[in-house]
Order: structure tokens, then sequence, then C-alpha cells
């Protein structure tokens, strides 16, 4: 028996894709619209604003497809429709669709060549402190180690030191100097 988010997601694949042309479309009902907020929780802005920016064909394939596919990606190829996004202009919103706290770690070694090899240094830089860095953190808050690939991936993004330097290595520096001094006053207060 299907789920209802299973059968919401039945409504949108046939409202987007068995409308036919000789009718207009109709607005997204609130279900439909229920179902952008459970998928795209962790997203910046807010879902009205999502369906003005983005068309909705667009968000069920990175949200659906290309999101649960990086979720569960071990090797392999790479969906198309990822490899596409550091050419976008509205990249880290298109990045954001994709979920990559649930991504794998492989999946995130992926994305860590592409993106060092396809942006500039102020764009590699921002994936790095805002998708690689906090991914390693939670990490070895996790499971006490680094994964492998998300220590391939640091080794990747040295490939851009300007970017390693101002995204992954200055945040962390703060971060200790932040514990360290936090530290202190305790010792102090104490």
């Amino acid at each position: 028996m299907p789920t209802n988010s299973n059968l919401l997601i039945i409504q949108f694949f046939m409202f987007v894709f068995l409308c036919t042309e000789g009718r207009p479309r109709v607005k997204l009902d609130n279900s439909i619209i229920e179902l952008y907020k459970e998928y795209v929780s962790a997203f910046l802005f807010t879902v009205k604003e999502i369906l003005h920016v983005f068309d909705p064909v667009l968000i069920f394939v990175y949200v659906c497809r290309v999101g649960k596919f990086l979720s569960r990606y071990t090797s392999g190829k790479i969906p198309k429709a990822f490899k596409r996004i550091p050419s976008l202009e509205c990249w880290a919103e298109v990045l954001q669709l994709t979920e990559p706290e649930n991504w794998s770690p492989n999946a995130v070694y992926q994305a860590t060549r592409l993106f060092s090899s396809n942006m500039n240094t102020k764009n590699a830089e921002r994936f790095y402190e805002a998708i690689l860095l906090p991914r390693v953190r939670n990490d070895i808050r996790q499971n006490k180690r680094l994964h492998f690939a998300l220590y391939q991936s640091l080794k990747k993004s040295l490939y851009k030191p300007a970017a390693f330097n101002k995204g992954i290595l200055l945040p962390l520096c703060r971060v200790i100097v932040l514990f360290r001094d936090q530290h202190l006053v305790e010792l102090v207060t104490c």
C-alpha cells in the first residue's frame, strides 16, 4: 500500500507530466506544497520563493531523483543533471535542492571533484565552507574517525589552495580559537 508521501509524489508526477497542452496548468494544491516543505526543509528560501524561482520539473528532478541517488551512491556514473550544477548561475540554490547533508561520503567525494575542477576559487570556497567542512566535522563527531572518501575529498580540495585555505582551514581555525577562548573563560570563572 503506498504511503501518503508516495501518493503525493505520484500526484506531483501526474500534475507535471500529464497535463494536456490545451488546458491551462492549475496551481499546485496544498498537499503538493507540503511535499515541497518536507523535501526542502533545509533550503534557504521559503517554499513560495522556490516555486517562483525554479520550475517544478527542476525541483522534482533535483529533489526526488538526484538527491535520492546521491544519498545511496557508492560508485559508478554521476547523473548528468548533477554534473550541470557548476555551470548554473544559481548553483548554490540548486545544490541545496539535492539535500547535501544526506549524501553518501562517496557522493561528497564526487561532488568535490566536480566543483573543484569546474568552478573558480570563490565558488569552490563557498562549496568547501557550506558543504564539505560541515560534512567532515559531522563525520568525525559521529564516527570518531574520518571516512576514507571524505579524506579523499579533503585531498582533492587542496587542488585549489586559496579556496581550501579560505573555505576549510580558516573557518576550522575560527572554531578552534572560539572553543579555546570558551575553555579559558570557563577556567577563569570556575
